[in-house]
């Protein structure tokens, strides 16, 4: 078959050719189908983030409202000591479990060792 004015093109080749060109032009639609569904996806991935956000917010927002309950108006005190850091020998190691297990139970979810440690942080912070 000739093809533009150019040399013929051998058979064994013309249905590579042909294969290449039909691969081509399937990836040239999934490209526009893509083109034309992302803005739609990109909304969508935007609103699942801030759903995550949201939900992290609100469990971070719990755990600060459960430790204000139990530890009170001054985090300076006991409950300072108990946290890991300083606690280097570990003398205060079943408090502390006590304290998250404590934590978790009125959050009514697990939470987590680091978090319970953020929390007392932020509450010596503001005190």
């Amino acid at each position: 078959m000739e093809c533009f004015g150019l040399e013929p093109v051998a058979d064994e080749y013309q249905d590579q050719i042909v294969e290449a060109a039909q691969v081509g032009v399937t990836r040239q639609r999934k490209v526009i189908q893509e083109r034309e569904a992302g803005p739609g996806r990109a909304r969508a991935a935007v609103r699942q983030m801030r759903a995550e956000r949201d939900a992290a917010k609100a469990r971070q927002d719990g755990i600060a409202d459960t430790l204000l309950k139990i530890i009170g108006d001054d985090p300076t005190g006991r409950y300072l000591t108990t946290l890991p850091e300083n606690d280097p020998h570990g003398d205060r190691v079943d408090d502390w479990e006590a304290l998250v297990r404590r934590v978790s139970r009125l959050c009514g979810a697990e939470i987590d060792s680091a978090e319970v440690a953020a929390g007392v942080r932020a509450l010596v912070a503001k005190a």
